[in-house]
């Protein structure tokens, strides 16, 4: 079972969820959530993965245009960096996530720039 095996190695499911994320496979987006869920949701992952894995789910619900539950995970992502997390997380939170909100706001058309 690819679950299975997945949840033996959550760098993998990560990885893996960004690739469906990005593919244009309609069916492997519905897989995505899940998989990130069983990441995040695991207290026995290291931290760096469990942040990897909310950001992906940030950007799984940015592609599907839901702004509220991205304006949530950010908002739960944000208060919860470490101070220590490597810069390439920080600049992501940062910069480019409430970027990437900012952008989908605009064109629902809940915000101007």
């Amino acid at each position: 079972d690819m679950y299975k095996k997945l949840e033996d190695n959550p760098e993998n499911a990560v990885k893996l969820a960004d690739v469906f994320l990005k593919d244009e496979s309609i069916d492997n987006d519905k897989l995505v959530k899940p998989m990130l869920l069983n990441v995040i949701n695991n207290r026995d992952v290291d931290m760096n993965t469990r942040i990897a894995a909310k950001l992906n789910l940030f950007l799984y619900y940015i592609y599907e245009e839901n702004i509220k539950s991205a304006e949530n995970l950010y908002g739960e992502i944000k208060s919860s960096l470490p101070a220590d997390i490597n810069k390439s997380f920080r600049f992501a939170v940062k910069y480019e996530a409430p970027f990437m909100l900012k952008c989908l706001k605009y064109l629902k058309n809940d915000l101007s720039f």
